[in-house]
């Protein structure tokens, strides 16, 4: 787990976009989304976060590569990212490999992300990054994992989502990987102090699903993975936090 503090201004609101499954190479790759998200970081006070998936990143000998939907050479996907990405680095609070990543680090044992990130000074989170976001003496915790495991329906990745938040202490819980555009408040328990007595309390925590950039049922297509395994269609879109100057937060998902 990778361990990150944030220093955002004193004066001013700060929002930070999160950033995940695009699925660049692919035929339902929506370059639109992609480049409104962009569009979106560009913006005064802006900050974001990539928790993968970035690339479809599958090569020919995978499982579940389709000729049909595949639109570029995995070395093509990572190139038209990374520059993609490149006037907006200064912007990052980190990034974050997803299943698509790590199939091509398990297949070759090459990481063009880790690489990247150490030739650009752009943090690499792994699997789990834990970012203190700071504002004098007070703070905003935000734990992200690119998530894992199937999630057919929104509430069934919801329910994963609330049960991985309940292993770190913090404030925002943000996922990717489920194409499920969502948010949801569950309760964290912890212990105060009031006159030398200890009280057990409650503070809420927000565990957000990313959305994607990733059309699944389109139009002329010969049918790509989610219509093979007959799945509901993906959400597109993206998740945006914004964090008041009083370290008062909260959470607007764009939908498609």
């Amino acid at each position: 787990m990778i361990h990150r503090k944030v220093q955002l201004p004193k004066d001013k609101q700060t929002r930070i976009i999160l950033v995940s499954d695009l699925h660049i190479g692919l035929t339902g790759y929506r370059e639109d989304v992609f480049d409104d998200i962009l569009a979106d970081i560009a913006k005064p006070n802006t900050l974001w976060i990539g928790i993968g998936d970035f690339v479809e990143g599958r090569e020919p000998s995978h499982k579940f590569y389709n000729p049909d939907e595949v639109t570029m050479t995995v070395g093509a996907q990572y190139e038209y990212f990374f520059d993609k990405i490149r006037p907006y680095l200064k912007k990052c609070i980190g990034l974050q490999p997803g299943n698509h990543e790590d199939s091509l680090i398990m297949k070759s044992t090459i990481n063009p992300l880790l690489q990247f990130c150490n030739d650009n000074e752009v943090p690499y989170l792994g699997a789990t990054g834990y970012t203190t976001l700071t504002n004098g003496d007070k703070e905003v915790v935000m734990v992200t994992n690119h998530g894992a495991g199937g999630g057919g329906k929104v509430g069934g990745s919801i329910n994963k989502g609330v049960d991985y938040a309940k292993t770190f202490s913090g404030d925002i819980v943000a996922l990717g990987h489920y194409h499920k555009l969502a948010v949801t408040i569950d309760e964290e328990k912890y212990t105060s102090e009031v006159d030398g007595i200890k009280i057990q309390r409650w503070k809420p925590k927000t565990i957000i699903l990313n959305g994607s950039a990733l059309e699944a049922y389109q139009d002329g297509s010969y049918g790509g993975y989610v219509e093979k395994k007959m799945l509901t269609p993906n959400s597109l879109g993206y998740a945006i936090i914004t964090i008041e100057k009083d370290m008062e937060y909260w959470v607007r998902l764009k939908a498609y």
